[in-house]
């Protein structure tokens, strides 16, 4: 049984195949991120990509690279807890916790 690969529907914003890879992505993302990987979340992205946190966002790899670091050195943790894809770009949301020192 061959199976067709089709383009979205009028009420699916992406096609099935394009919400696999970017599910997988925004789990890749929340992986790494749980488990003090957070150091390697700038591969996930393009050059130009940015990472909305709150009401800031990092732009480019290396600001999302050093984020991580930052991440990692604090040994904070952080979940998705949504995400949404609309057109070709997703939007997931993050809870994000850093201890004090």
């Amino acid at each position: 049984m061959s199976q067709t690969k089709t383009g979205p529907t009028v009420e699916q914003l992406v096609s099935e195949s394009d919400h696999v890879q970017l599910s997988r992505l925004v789990n890749e993302h929340a992986w790494r991120a749980d488990n003090g990987r957070a150091d390697t979340i700038h591969e996930l992205y393009t050059d130009d990509g940015e990472l909305s946190l709150g009401p800031s966002a990092l732009r480019g790899r290396e600001a999302i690279l050093d984020w991580g670091r930052q991440l990692v050195a604090n040994h904070g943790e952080s979940s998705v807890t949504s995400a949404e894809t609309c057109g070709s770009f997703t939007t997931a949301t993050m809870r994000l916790s850093v201890p004090r020192c």
